[in-house]
């Protein structure tokens, strides 16, 4: 009934406005009037809004009555609140491309129900850190950086102190 627009939701970012504009909807169910259709046409986000028209638009096939807009608009917002968050911290402002690349890779590494907090760390130089449901991975050039410097410390402390 929502996968068209949980699937479509990418970052977090995009989930809170999401839910914002639905509870903007929500809200206008209660006003006078044909609000809750200008509020879809004018507060809404385009792709969004025809999904919603579609969905209320049909007829509930067990009960033979229309959707509840109101119990539609509420289920919509818990399911997106459902969604699980992965932390991905990158060393650069990722584009829209970028971004569903990745979105992309973790869905299919972690399943389905997954949106991106995304945060940006030059200082870890390039790849990646990812932190999913406890799970930290460091994929980041800082590591591998740090690693080898580790590994060949005493043989360049060795070498400063030779040179000196």
């Amino acid at each position: 009934m929502y996968s068209e627009i949980l699937l479509k939701v990418k970052t977090e970012e995009e989930r809170e406005a999401l839910i914002e504009e639905i509870r903007g909807l929500k809200a206008s169910l209660y006003e006078h009037g044909s609000f809750f259709e200008d509020t879809l046409r004018t507060r809404v986000r385009d792709w969004v809004s025809q999904v919603i028209k579609d969905a209320v638009a049909q007829r509930d096939a067990v009960a033979q009555k229309e959707i509840d807009k109101e119990k539609y608009l509420q289920g919509l917002i818990e399911e997106l609140s459902k969604l699980k968050s992965a932390k991905l911290v990158l060393a650069f402002e990722p584009t829209e491309a970028a971004v569903q690349r990745y979105h992309e890779f973790i869905s299919k590494e972690v399943g389905e129900g997954v949106v991106l907090n995304i945060s940006c760390l030059p200082g870890i130089l390039g790849g990646a850190i990812i932190i999913f449901e406890g799970k930290y991975r460091d994929f980041s050039l800082r590591r591998v950086f740090e690693e080898e410097f580790r590994q060949s410390r005493e043989l360049i402390l060795k070498t400063l102190s030779l040179n000196a």
